[in-house]
């Protein structure tokens, strides 16, 4: 967790079960949130009792020093062109009332065995 906050300059956080049973036990919990500069922010101590941690993370701060990448619209167009919805956004609200209300024709058309409206 540590190194990954530190490898990309975020927070990190990790959520570990804990495990009460050895030999492995040493192994759970010690969940943890890190700042982006690799300090512990607060962690659950404990291997085998579970356990509560709270961090407040100054959010405005983080997002002042850092930028959107921002990339030409040419380089990345020919990737964008070739994308094609496997299930389109409003599928649902093109069909009609009595389809939605229909599991079976409502999975035909999510399927593509028929688009709403369509007359078959």
């Amino acid at each position: 967790v540590i190194s990954t906050a530190l490898t990309y300059n975020m927070y990190s956080a990790m959520a570990n079960i804990p495990y009460g049973r050895m030999p492995f036990a040493e192994y759970g919990g010690h969940s943890m949130v890190c700042s982006p500069k690799g300090k512990v922010m607060d962690e659950v101590t404990s291997c085998t009792d579970e356990g509560f941690i709270k961090v407040d993370i100054p959010i405005g701060e983080y997002r002042k020093e850092r930028k959107q990448p921002q990339c030409a619209m040419a380089l990345t167009k020919d990737i964008f062109d070739q994308y094609v919805e496997e299930v389109p956004i409003d599928h649902l609200l093109e069909a009609d009332v009595e389809n939605r209300a229909e599991g079976d024709a409502c999975k035909d058309c999510i399927d593509g065995k028929k688009l709403p409206n369509d007359g078959k």
